[in-house]
């Protein structure tokens, strides 16, 4: 099922990569959080976004927000990653895409509808520059990613099912539009 603003997103058991196993639900607290679901976490454009959030997340926490990012990475591969991004925010590995099916969080038709090739080099120059090493591949190579606004009690207030990583909202767009 497609996540729509006005639905309550359902709970799900789930693997972070702390290797705590809980209601999704029970983790919400009393936050607004963006779950954010992105390829794996080698992919440079990925490590990209988690990095870019992770830099706005201090100012978007004390504003009560909270970020959590879905990858289609085991626990191992995605462990070292985040470390070295030194993220300050769950990551949920979902290697078999289970979520990625519930939601309908959709791969692309083909390489050439994943968005602007253009875009992708530049964010590839910037994962460059930035350091970050292409991880071992995982899931689905033409998945797409999507972001879900959700209220204290897993309310949807925004969702977002992008048609190439470029169109997704960042952490602090999202902090604006919601």
């Amino acid at each position: 099922m497609k996540l729509l603003p006005g639905m309550t997103i359902p709970d799900f058991p789930y693997e972070s990569l702390s290797g705590r196993h809980e209601s999704f639900l029970a983790t919400l607290a009393a936050r607004r959080t963006a779950l954010f679901f992105h390829r794996f976490a080698g992919c440079r454009v990925c490590q990209l976004a988690m990095a870019d959030a992770a830099a706005q997340y201090p100012t978007l926490k004390e504003k009560g927000w909270e970020a959590v990012f879905v990858v289609q990475s085991a626990p191992e591969n995605a462990r070292p990653i985040a470390r070295r991004l030194a993220l300050p925010f769950d990551v949920i590995c979902d290697p078999e895409m289970e979520l990625y099916r519930r939601f309908e969080v959709d791969p692309a038709p083909s390489q050439a509808e994943m968005g602007d090739p253009a875009a992708l080099e530049q964010a590839l120059r910037r994962a460059e520059e930035l350091g970050l090493q292409k991880g071992p591949a995982e899931g689905n190579s033409l998945q797409l990613p999507a972001v879900f606004v959700l209220g204290p009690k897993g309310e949807v207030l925004f969702s977002a099912y992008p048609k190439s990583f470029q169109e997704l909202p960042t952490l602090e767009e999202l902090a604006r539009l919601a």
